[in-house]
């Protein structure tokens, strides 16, 4: 059937870079499987620069560089210039000004909204106090009445939201994050007698994670039996306020632990890191679709991490005997000694997650995309 309208696409995000440390730097992989698929698509970054510029061969719009306000009549004008142009659906990622921005004009110009969130931090927001909750609840009251949908992801997610926001089933969607599998496989791997086992957490080092719940005893459990299983590396990457209350931790690694904290690495250069590693870690608190997860997976690499958001639903049978309860780190401690300690668990969670992740990559993503905004595309008013 010929589409009623054409494929084109506006997507905006908060910002993108090539030298990004997040992981925006994978939407554009994603946004060019869409073009193959017959879309034509302006990604708009909203932060970041003036003016339009190639990042990583993709032609992006900035919004501004200075103040919010500016950036937001910015993105208002470009929206509408757009919409002459036939561009009717807007694809927001995040960001709550533009997306609040977006649906506004959308209702007045004639484009249907959709907005991606799906960090599991609505306690955090309610907790707000004063005049930052007052903004906060009538800006998402006004977002969710506005927009056409709400996307967010995986399954799990969709009901975290449904019951946080009181969205209507109708109005969510479910979209996964992807991963460029040509950028992430595995690298055959040479063992050598006292090369120490290598363990590895890429993520944001942000207080809403809460990794330092997990670290104590992370670190406590691995100084004890490094020195019956052998050395044990822990590479942290990332950085965020709770860098120094993790380093301070990390400060009492005894036996055969070395822990380093290397810092922000940009995602274009992060798969030298997953190919040096044994295991994959995430000992987090809140999340919704973590990324890296599905990142680790591709490398083929056996996770330890909690059930925090939507976690528990990428993995499959074997996998999921390593997800443990977010509120047990001593749980978490315990299985990643497990791995530690059982060469073979991990080879055969390797290969389960090799498996799986396949259904999140970018070209299976990008089909799931091109459906789901066909039908919103499709949708009457």
């Amino acid at each position: 059937m010929t589409p009623k309208y054409e494929k084109k696409l506006i997507y905006v995000l908060n910002y993108v870079s090539a030298d990004d440390t997040q992981h925006y730097v994978h939407v554009l992989r994603l946004l060019a499987e869409l073009v193959d698929l017959g879309w034509k698509v302006v990604v708009i970054s909203e932060k970041g620069g003036e003016g339009s510029r190639n990042v990583l061969g993709h032609d992006v719009r900035f919004m501004s560089k200075r103040g919010g306000v500016e950036r937001l009549f910015r993105l208002a004008g470009t929206l509408v210039s757009l919409r002459r142009q036939g561009y009717r659906l807007v694809f927001v990622r995040i960001s709550r000004p533009a997306i609040l921005v977006s649906s506004i004009v959308g209702r007045i110009v004639g484009q249907r909204t959709m907005y991606w969130l799906s960090s599991a931090n609505q306690d955090l927001d309610q907790a707000k106090v004063g005049w930052r909750r007052g903004i906060y609840k009538v800006t998402m009251a006004a977002t969710l009445t506005l927009i056409n949908k709400f996307v967010t992801g995986p399954e799990t997610m969709a009901a975290y939201f449904k019951l946080a926001l009181s969205i209507p089933e109708e109005k969510l969607m479910v979209l996964y994050n992807d991963v460029d599998l040509s950028r992430f496989s595995p690298v055959p791997k040479t063992a050598n007698p006292g090369t120490p086992t290598r363990i590895l957490f890429v993520h944001s080092l942000s207080p809403n994670k809460e990794a330092s719940r997990y670290f104590p005893d992370l670190i406590a459990c691995l100084s004890s039996v490094s020195n019956r299983l052998g050395n044990i590396r822990l590479d942290v990457i990332g950085e965020g306020p709770e860098r120094q209350v993790l380093e301070t931790i990390a400060g009492k690694a005894g036996g055969g632990l070395v822990v380093e904290f290397l810092g922000g690495v940009p995602n274009m250069a992060i798969v030298n890191h997953y190919a040096r590693a044994d295991i994959f870690i995430m000992p987090s608190y809140r999340e919704g679709f973590p990324r890296v997860v599905v990142e680790a997976m591709a490398m083929g690499l056996p996770i330890v991490a909690t059930d925090a958001g939507g976690t528990r639903d990428l993995f499959g049978e074997k996998q999921q005997a390593f997800i443990v309860s977010r509120d047990d780190p001593a749980a978490f401690a315990a299985k990643l000694v497990d791995l530690v300690s059982d060469p073979i668990k991990r080879s055969e969670l390797a290969q389960e997650n090799l498996a799986r992740v396949q259904r999140y990559s970018t070209k299976a993503v990008a089909r799931m995309y091109n459906s789901k905004l066909l039908s919103v595309l499709e949708e009457s008013r």
